[in-house]
């Protein structure tokens, strides 16, 4: 019998560093409308996004109903599940059923679903979160990124083929809330940038320990300033092995006096989770030195 989730996520109240966990970067297309297409040529419209949402919403609800039959008859085999493969559904049925027969589950949720093309393949990434009772008086609550590969079957219906833990999910959350930190600066409004950050945070000259510090010192900052032109990080690569984003910083700015300031710089943004399908937070920006 196998288990959900063989490599258990950090709990609550870990920070988890985000490109330490990261262990393999893939270019992720978010797709936001209709006729967007990968490498391989593949093309989405509406309604093949509303499809592939409505199998993952009923591959759930099967999950909740004790279902196997009903999940099997969602997916195409051989199928990748979590660590194991199916080769058919006969086999993937008695095993879901042997998963019923230990555990009762409360929440089979995969939330902040991002439908991506990588190469040939449709892809949905998201956090899966599973809430399951183990025994009369002990129920887990998991939370781990995930990732589903969807594919059209010979009668032309969207089927999962594969469904397994994967980090790419932080991939486009990062770009995301790169983009944030972005309007909060050229907005000047304190207030949200501070909720993009978590403490203690690092902006290469201050180490703020809370809100409270970030807030006043950012508040006199801005009162110099009559308006950011451009707050904009471009050229944005992972570095895997030190755990941040570099990018190039460009910053044009008015200060009230009437002087501008122009300035493109590289950096690398640090950031980090306190758990697993929580809202990731800018730890650092800080300036890099400039290369001959």
């Amino acid at each position: 019998m196998e288990r959900p989730f063989a490599g258990h996520p950090p709990g609550p109240g870990k920070r988890l560093s985000l490109f330490g966990l990261l262990a393999i970067f893939i270019l992720a297309l978010v797709l936001s409308g209709c006729g967007r297409s990968g490498l391989g040529g593949i093309k989405l419209s509406e309604e093949d996004i509303v499809l592939i949402n409505t199998l993952l919403d009923n591959f759930e609800s099967a999950m909740l109903a004790e279902n196997a039959e009903w999940a099997a008859s969602l997916c195409v085999f051989p199928l990748t599940y979590d660590t194991s493969t199916f080769n058919d559904a006969a086999t993937f049925i008695n095993n879901l059923q042997s998963v019923f027969s230990s555990y009762d589950y409360n929440t089979y949720e995969c939330y902040n679903r991002i439908i991506t093309i990588e190469g040939k393949n449709v892809t949905v990434l998201g956090f899966l979160r599973i809430v399951m009772k183990i025994s009369q008086t002990d129920t887990q609550d998991l939370t781990a990124p995930w990732k589903y590969i969807v594919i059209k079957d010979g009668n032309g219906e969207w089927k999962i083929k594969e469904m397994v833990m994967s980090y790419d999910i932080l991939t486009p959350l990062a770009y995301q809330l790169l983009d944030e930190f972005e309007t909060a600066m050229k907005s000047m409004n304190v207030d949200a940038l501070i909720n993009l950050c978590a403490f203690p945070f690092y902006d290469g000259i201050i180490v703020y320990n809370n809100a409270n510090e970030m807030k006043a010192a950012y508040e006199e900052s801005f009162a110099q300033i009559e308006t950011f032109e451009t707050y904009k990080f471009n050229n944005r690569q992972y570095d895997i092995n030190d755990g941040g984003v570099t990018c190039s910083l460009k910053i044009k700015k008015k200060f009230k006096n009437g002087g501008w300031l122009e300035i493109e710089s590289p950096h690398k943004v640090g950031i980090s989770a306190e758990s697993f399908g929580e809202p990731l937070k800018v730890i650092s920006v800080v300036p890099q030195p400039q290369e001959n």
